[in-house]
């Protein structure tokens, strides 16, 4: 199911968007400029992904890539497909998906 939707911004944690120790989350910042009217919008929607290309999307980030992980990688692949496995169904895994954006804009 696909869905967009706008929301209110700051009542539910993101990935990606945490606060960090010394960093302002965006909203916090915005809500102080010039642009305090702040409005979020999100699109949920679910695919069907092989259990490689879930390693492969661990592996392309930059606190898993290959080079941080060293000798970990192979256990952490390894880990992570028998952790997929029970989940998949003819070797894909269902996942749900969101992308947001903040729109900010004078009052």
């Amino acid at each position: 199911m696909v869905r967009g939707r706008p929301s209110e911004t700051g009542t539910r944690p993101r990935h990606g968007g945490g606060t960090k120790e010394g960093k302002e989350r965006h909203e916090a910042v915005l809500a102080q400029s010039a642009f305090p009217a702040i409005r979020r919008f999100t699109q949920t929607w679910g695919q069907r992904t092989s259990i490689d290309d879930l390693v492969g999307r661990m592996l392309s980030m930059s606190s898993t890539a290959p080079a941080v992980l060293g000798g970990e990688r192979i256990g952490l692949e390894t880990d992570l497909r028998e952790a997929l496995i029970p989940f998949a169904v003819d070797g894909l895994v269902e996942e749900a998906l969101e992308a947001a954006a903040l729109v900010a804009s004078r009052r």
